[in-house]
């Protein structure tokens, strides 16, 4: 409804400019989120492209075969492009909202009463959302429909477990964090805690580009980014990706060495069954602190949950994205 003055000139209702501000900002983010997606889908093919040529050029590709297929190389390597790709460009997404990156990474000392009680719940969930991603694909399976997914190849040795652990467990647990719950996350709280953890989640899954990943990736990126949100605190997102990774290291490790099968699965159960515990002594310590702890807090937005995430996925850049995820994805099923 508008609202008139004495001259009868129209002015709009209050509730509707803000609807529209808020809508230009929504939109304005959501591109700025899609472009990042873009940025990171784009640097490894531009880096491996430049390596390709540069080969190529000084006739080098005898010389660099060797070395990008030794394991050892291919985890330092890793790490470095980790680096790169998950801090320089997300660093767009808070100064293109006209804030800074300490505004919203919130990289603090955590609720001490909050802290442990979801590190424990979120280490423990890792299991089931695995358990959850396998099971669909055995499904998909019985109708001859495989997801393949990039398969890491571990170097040998105390050295070569020190490599992937860093790899694996310890940079991603910083940089990833910092990229999703840190500056994706944190840009996009002002529109509510909801949205913000809807937005974060999403982008988490996608960038990991395959159908075996993605619905763990969503699960995983809801749990951490609610325990950051409950904790309030970037830490203890780093905190519970760390130990997911560094379990998965960890077993991938002990299976590789253990030729027994019947040892294998003892010890993947045994894997199962300590997340079971961990999630329920999470749960019960998260309760005991705050019976509302698994609510979030009503955002002031003049705009309803389902027209924010209308406007996300609405936004050039993030179809754009989705588009580039599905040719990933597609590129990754084979048929027998």
């Amino acid at each position: 409804m508008n609202y008139y003055n004495q001259y009868n000139q129209v002015f709009f209702n209050p509730v509707e400019l803000k609807k529209l501000e808020e809508k230009r900002k929504i939109k304005k983010v959501s591109n700025l989120v899609g472009a990042v997606f873009i940025i990171l889908w784009l640097v490894p093919q531009i880096i491996s492209t430049m390596i390709v040529n540069v080969a190529a050029l000084f006739g080098a590709q005898r010389l660099l075969a060797p070395i990008f297929s030794d394991p050892a190389f291919l985890m330092v390597y890793q790490t470095v492009i980790s680096i790169l790709m998950f801090t320089l460009p997300f660093i767009i997404l808070p100064l293109g909202s006209g804030k800074s990156v300490s505004q919203v990474a919130n990289i603090k000392k955590p609720k001490k009463s909050m802290f442990l009680p979801f590190v424990l719940m979120g280490s423990g969930v890792s299991a089931f959302a695995n358990l959850m991603t396998n099971s669909v694909g055995i499904y998909f399976e019985t109708f001859g429909i495989h997801f393949e997914s990039p398969q890491i190849e571990y170097p040998e040795g105390l050295f070569g477990f020190a490599l992937s652990f860093i790899a694996v467990a310890v940079t991603p647990a910083f940089v990833e964090e910092f990229a999703t719950r840190g500056m994706v996350m944190g840009t996009t709280r002002e529109f509510g805690q909801a949205f913000a953890l809807a937005c974060s989640s999403v982008f988490f899954s996608l960038m990991h580009g395959n159908l075996v990943q993605i619905p763990f990736a969503l699960i995983m990126g809801a749990v951490i980014g609610f325990a950051v949100i409950k904790t309030g605190s970037l830490i203890t997102g780093m905190a519970i990706h760390f130990i997911n990774n560094g379990f998965a290291v960890i077993l991938s490790y002990l299976t590789e060495a253990i030729s027994s099968v019947i040892l294998q699965n003892i010890i993947s159960l045994a894997y199962v069954g300590l997340c079971a515990v961990l999630l329920c002594i999470g749960l019960l310590l998260a309760l005991k602190a705050d019976k509302s702890v698994f609510s979030l807090e009503k955002s002031d937005s003049v705009l309803t949950f389902g027209e924010k995430m209308k406007l996300l996925f609405t936004a050039p850049t993030i179809i754009v994205s989705l588009g580039l995820t599905v040719i990933d994805c597609l590129e990754m099923i084979s048929f027998t």
